[in-house]
């Protein structure tokens, strides 16, 4: 990754857009996860939070409710009890890679939500589930 290419497309008003690809030595192509490589990019740019947007409401207990704020501890028990499954593995994975790496938070939010990124930076309550480093939270909320 080049920051500096990086810096310079964001200081020209352009937003980059990074594919999740990989190259091997051989040129072989690799298509990688790509919450993962977002939690990675974030880490590398050294952003305080980092925004995961999904086709769901965030993560949901086993009621279908939206869990709206998990810690680390939160998430370790979430996946022990199968509530946390699937697809929804890696997007965890991921955020808890980039909060252990030194981010403030990520949030999941459903991206089929109009203005879904606005109202979650802007509003007090927020969308989605957020992943705080470091808080305590109650799981059932």
């Amino acid at each position: 990754m080049n920051k500096e290419a990086i810096d310079m497309l964001i200081a020209s008003d352009f937003i980059p857009v990074i594919a999740p690809l990989g190259v091997d030595v051989n040129g072989d192509t690799y298509n990688i996860n790509a919450d993962l490589v977002a939690s990675r990019v974030a880490k590398f740019l050294g952003a305080e939070r980092l925004l995961l947007l999904t086709n769901i409401k965030g993560v949901l207990d086993k009621q279908g409710r939206v869990l709206t704020h998990l810690s680390a501890k939160d998430i370790d028990h979430l996946i022990a009890d199968g509530t946390i499954s699937g697809g929804m593995i890696p997007k965890i994975e991921g955020a808890l890679e980039a909060i252990r790496s030194g981010l403030h938070s990520v949030t999941i939010v459903d991206g089929r939500v109009p203005h879904a990124c606005l109202l979650d930076i802007f509003t007090e309550e927020g969308v989605g589930t957020q992943i705080l480093c470091n808080k305590s939270s109650n799981p059932m909320q």
